[in-house]
Formats: C-alpha cells, sequence, structure tokens
C-alpha cells in the first residue's frame, strides 16, 4: 500500500472516530481537509456529508453525496427520480465498496429524519437490504428492520429481525460485542421481545463503561423509533446512561499577599478530594472549563485522572490569561497549566483579544462554555451538569462561581463545593504559620501600566448584527425613490414584528444592529431576511432585492459617538461581525460560534423555565454547522453556523 493510501485510510478513520464521539464540527473540518489532499475518497465525503447532517444541513449534505448516486444507481439521477423509489433500482458499480453503500443508506436515513419524505426512509431501507445481503452485515439488517417498521411493512420488518438474530448467533467471539449487542436489542424490540431487549441493553452498558460511543447510538436509535410512535417503556431507556458532562468553575488559589483567605494553597489536597468525589457522584465522563491556578487545574488534573475529555475554553488571549491566572501561583502552577493546555482534547478561546482589566470577559466565557456544553449534549443525550468550587461568605464577582451559579438554570445539575466549610476544617486542623514579610511580594502581579486607563471604559458583553442589500449596487438613478419607500416599509414591519434593538445605524445598503441578547437578535435576523426579498419584490419601481445577514456576541466598548452624540459600539468584535457577513451566503443568516453559544445556553435555560411551569416550550431556531470559514479582508477564520426557523 502506497504512503499516501495509508495517510487517506488514516484521516478516514480519525473521521469515523470522531464522528462516533459526537465530534461532529471537528469531523467535518478535518474531513474537508482530508479531502483537499485526497480528492478521490468517497468515504471522506460520505463522511463530510454525515457530519453536515448530523447538525440538520440536509441540503447541503445531499449535495456532497449526489455526484455518487450515478454508481449506486447505474444512471444519471435527477431530484424526482429520488422522489419517486419506483423510477430507480440499485445496480452498484464494481467500483464502488460495499462500505460505500452503506454509508449512503445512513445519510438517506439522516435526511428522512429532517425531510420526513417517505422517498428518503425507501431508498434508506432498499440500501440497507442490498448491504445485508451482500455482506451478511448485523447493523445493515438491523436498520433494514427497523426502517421497514417505520414504512409500516411489519412482515419484512420481523422477518429480517430474525435473520439478524440468528446470525448474532454466528458471530465468532460471541455476542459480547458492542455491534452485536445493539443489533439484538433493536430487533427484540422490533419483534416485541421486551425482556429480552433489557437483557442485552444491561450487557452493552456493562460492556461500554468507558465507550460511550454505542450507548449513544443506541439510545439515538430508540429515541428515533419512540418518535415515530413506537411503544418502548421508559425502563428501557434507564437502563442505558449517556456520558455525563460537567461544566465547571471554581475559586482560583489566592494572592501571595492576600488578606483575606478564600483558597490557600496548602488546603490543596482538601479542594482536589472534594472536585473527586463530585465528579465520582456524577460520573463525568466529559469536561468544559478554563484553566486558572487553584481549582481549575485541580479539575482538569482529575478529569485526566480519569481518562476522561477536557476541553478547555480561555476567556481571552493566552500570555495575558497566564499573566494574570496562573504565573503568581508560581512556576510550579505555570508548568501545571502548561500540562493541561497539552494534555486536553480540544483548547479555545471565547475571545482572542486581550484582559485589560475587564472582568465581564470571565462572564462571557462563562456562556460560551455554557452554551458549548449544551450543544454536545443535545448530541449525547446528555444534559450538561454545572460543578462549582464556591465560596458562600464572600460576594459575587462577575464572572465568578456565584455569578455561574446565578445564570444556571436547573437546579438538579448544579452541584455546589462549600469552600468555606473546606477551609474551617482546614484551620481547624492545621493552624497556618504566616508568610515572612519578605516573601509576599516575590509573585505579586503586576498590572499592566495601562490597566487603570482601560478600566474607565468598561466593556460589555452585547450581540450583534451586520446586513448587507444584495442588488443594492446595480441600482440606477431612477430607482432610488423605490428605494427609499423600501427602507420605509421595512422599518415599520420590522417594528411590528420583533424586539427593537438596543442601537441600529445605516449607511447606504448595510444595516447595524447591537441587542442585549442572542435569542431576540436571531429572531429580528430571520424576520429580516424574510421580509427584505418579500417587500422589494412588492415594492413599485425597484429591481429584487435580497440580503445576507452575520451574527456574533462578544464584549465591546459602548461610548458616544462624538460627532453624531448618540450611543455606538467599538471594537475587535465588532469588526469580526463585520468580516463575516461578505461570506454569508445572500438570502440567509450565518452565526458565530460564540453567538450560537450564547443562544444554546438561553434557550437551554428558558427551556427548563417552561418545564418547571409545567408549560410547554417551543423550539424556535436551529442551527447548521458551515465550518471553520476564512473572513473577509484577511481577518481569521472562524467556525460558522447557518442559523434557521426550525
Amino acid at each position: 500500500m502506497s504512503k499516501k493510501k495509508q495517510q487517506q485510510e488514516k484521516i478516514e478513520k480519525e473521521v469515523l472516530e470522531l464522528l462516533d464521539a459526537g465530534h461532529t464540527f471537528m469531523a467535518y473540518n478535518l474531513a474537508r481537509e482530508g479531502i483537499a489532499t485526497h480528492p478521490k475518497s468517497l468515504k471522506l465525503r460520505q463522511y463530510c456529508a454525515l457530519s453536515l447532517l448530523q447538525t440538520g444541513a440536509v441540503k447541503e449534505a445531499k449535495e456532497i453525496i449526489w455526484p455518487n448516486l450515478e454508481l449506486i444507481y447505474g444512471e444519471d439521477i435527477t431530484d424526482g427520480m429520488l422522489s419517486h423509489p419506483t423510477a430507480l433500482t440499485v445496480q452498484v458499480d464494481k467500483s464502488v465498496e460495499l462500505e460505500v453503500i452503506e454509508l449512503i443508506a445512513s445519510i438517506f436515513k439522516k435526511t428522512w429524519q429532517h425531510s420526513r419524505e417517505s422517498s428518503d426512509l425507501m431508498r434508506s431501507r432498499e440500501l440497507y437490504l442490498f448491504h445485508f445481503d451482500a455482506q451478511q452485515s448485523l447493523s445493515s439488517g438491523t436498520n433494514a428492520s427497523s426502517l421497514s417498521w417505520l414504512l409500516g411493512d411489519d412482515k419484512v420488518a420481523k422477518k429480517v429481525a430474525n435473520q439478524v438474530i440468528d446470525l448474532a448467533g454466528k458471530v465468532k467471539g460471541g455476542r459480547s460485542e458492542p455491534e452485536v449487542l445493539k443489533s439484538l436489542a433493536e430487533c427484540h424490540l422490533i419483534l416485541g421481545e421486551q425482556e429480552m431487549t433489557a437483557a442485552q441493553l444491561s450487557k452493552l452498558q456493562n460492556l461500554c463503561t468507558d465507550n460511550h460511543v454505542p450507548i449513544v447510538q443506541m439510545l439515538h436509535q430508540m429515541k428515533l423509533l419512540s418518535d415515530a410512535g413506537f411503544q418502548i417503556p421508559n425502563s428501557l431507556f434507564d437502563i442505558l446512561h449517556p456520558p455525563t458532562i460537567v461544566v465547571f468553575a471554581g475559586q482560583a488559589l489566592d494572592l501571595p499577599d492576600a488578606a483575606d483567605k478564600r483558597f490557600m494553597v496548602e488546603m490543596e489536597a482538601d479542594v482536589r478530594q472534594k472536585i473527586r468525589e463530585q465528579l465520582d457522584l456524577v460520573s463525568a465522563k466529559i469536561g468544559y472549563c478554563s484553566a486558572s491556578s487553584g481549582s481549575d487545574i485541580l479539575f482538569i488534573e482529575e478529569m485526566f485522572a480519569r481518562k476522561a475529555e477536557v476541553h478547555i475554553i480561555l476567556p481571552f488571549e493566552i500570555e495575558d490569561f497566564v499573566a494574570h491566572n496562573v504565573r503568581y501561583a508560581g512556576p510550579r502552577w505555570e508548568a501545571r497549566f502548561q500540562n493541561a493546555i497539552a494534555k486536553a482534547t480540544s483548547v479555545n478561546f471565547a475571545t482572542e483579544e486581550k484582559y485589560l482589566g475587564h472582568d465581564m470577559l470571565y462572564r462571557f466565557s462563562n456562556m460560551v462554555l455554557h452554551g458549548v456544553a449544551e450543544m454536545r449534549g443535545s448530541f449525547l443525550l446528555s444534559p450538561p451538569h454545572l460543578v462549582v468550587v464556591w465560596d458562600s461568605k464572600r460576594d459575587s464577582l462577575i464572572g465568578g462561581a456565584t455569578d455561574f451559579i446565578d445564570h444556571w438554570a436547573d437546579i438538579r445539575t448544579l452541584h455546589i463545593i462549600d469552600l468555606d466549610d473546606i477551609k474551617t476544617e482546614f484551620l481547624e486542623e492545621n493552624p497556618i504559620i504566616p508568610l515572612p514579610s519578605h516573601l509576599k511580594t516575590v509573585r505579586k502581579l503586576k498590572p499592566a501600566t495601562s490597566l487603570e486607563e482601560m478600566q474607565k471604559t468598561p466593556r460589555v458583553i452585547k450581540t450583534m448584527l451586520f446586513a448587507d442589500l444584495s442588488g443594492f449596487s446595480k441600482l440606477q438613478e431612477e430607482h432610488i425613490p423605490g428605494f427609499l419607500r423600501f427602507m420605509a416599509e421595512l422599518k415599520k414591519t420590522m417594528e411590528d414584528v420583533t424586539k427593537k434593538p438596543t442601537s441600529i445605524n445605516t449607511w447606504g445598503d448595510a444595516i447595524f444592529a447591537v441587542m442585549e441578547n442572542a435569542s431576540d437578535l436571531a429572531e429580528y435576523a430571520l424576520q429580516l431576511s424574510n421580509l427584505v426579498p418579500e417587500i422589494s419584490k412588492n415594492t413599485r419601481g425597484l429591481p429584487p432585492i435580497n440580503i445576507r445577514t452575520s451574527l456574533h456576541a462578544g464584549p465591546v466598548y459602548e461610548a458616544n459617538d462624538p460627532f453624531r452624540k448618540q450611543t455606538n459600539f467599538y471594537g475587535g468584535h465588532i469588526n469580526r461581525a463585520a468580516r463575516l457577513e461578505p461570506v454569508t451566503v445572500v438570502g440567509e443568516v450565518y452565526a458565530t460560534e460564540q453567538f450560537m453559544a450564547l443562544l444554546v445556553a438561553e434557550q437551554s435555560s428558558q427551556r427548563v423555565e417552561k418545564h418547571q411551569k409545567d408549560e410547554p416550550y417551543i423550539e424556535r431556531f436551529t442551527c447548521e454547522y458551515v465550518g471553520v470559514v476564512s473572513l473577509a479582508k484577511g481577518f481569521g477564520k472562524q467556525p460558522v453556523y447557518h442559523l434557521r426557523w426550525v
């Protein structure tokens, strides 16, 4: 095998592992990079499509697989033919690997979950049956059985289920492998054999204590059947336990000369033990946190000891973070920080700018932590828990543990480690000898010379919109009266259907709006995107106009514009929002990862609040991952999502 082929297979394996583990976005990015160097890899294209489908991007996924369908059906394919199952029969080209058939079948299945078109379901079922007959694959047979039930074909569903159960008994190595147990559980479920289903699910859970992928896959399949009307008792769902996601926030170590002792370095072992106990209590498998000296690093080290995933999100640029949150504790803690960064599953930034003494950046980072964990939890069917090391006797600091607790909606997933209790018990047993005065200033943090000046103009967290009217540059002089009527009608209509922005400005064909929260701005952006082409079409004397819209969130400066005598907003995050707009598809709304994290966190809080009042929660927004996009004018790269109405 050539070196290039080995590299290709290595990338294919890594992408599939990321997909199985629920790292949808990482899988998509790696698959796209792989296609650039291995353009003939059908698997990478299918994995690209699968990752898009997991975010709900059905249209984009279909565009990727379309060129491969000719190899499956033996003729040129039109959309109309796919919509009529009898128009096509499977005629697989010899060059197509059977594994690709199974991938295409899974793509049609995922497509059906979004489209609910029976033709997608039937295409998936026929390809799974083809693969089962050719390969005797348990997973294909199981899918063919379940999809037959969904199509109302009980006879085929039960026939194939029995065939899979018979085949599983002949699998080398017995019935202990996860794939075998999943197939047996689902087929016994289709046959109405609940006791046998429960037995296989229990075996699966016991076998996969350190591998959550089969557990999550099985739960998704059971949820698919349940949502379609298959009666599955809650007791069967309760057998399986998806990986617990923990968001962590905690107290940093005291400064060396702090008069008010909160977390003395001598308390390290006691705090570590309490963190370990909480992680054991919730069976933590995935962690999201920052990395300050003190409880953050203790949490990270305990998660490493559990062989768990650790995702670090820092509130601002790394050198500034080390200077303000790590280095004061000494070289030992700085070395532990560097080890945490090196070994973490991922390291990202809520904002890449400097700290400048603005504590609001810590709060923004907490919001991003919460939102990113919620997005991961929605795929793993595992709502995140919040574990905090909290000093209950102290006032809340912006972005501190108390602040995080105040913004956490679900008390059932809140776990508090009281630092004051630990300190009281520690001091009773260990009288502390005061540090000699000549050592107290050795590790003192020296603030930047401009810190005091910077704090006079604090940053605030805002959500922001940039929009551009496509078609404006082609307007002639005679179109301007119509354009002014269009803008007046657009303003009036928007005021009637959405909340007004905190600030809004226009120049030429550009619109810039700022709001307090992501939910309101998401609604504003989608309403704007819908109304522009509609009002344009109904405006006499005006050629068609459309709009592209970008959304972002972050800390910005709020100040009075000296010329306009009105409030305006400034800073790097304004530029980031502006640089996303030119690469947005006309007619669509794109959003950065920071905006989506805030939106998801807000939706989670609203959902919990509704459930606590026993009221229904209506999902309004959905998003699909676009990928890591190069922003306009060389402004770097940014993970981007496509925002839509549900």
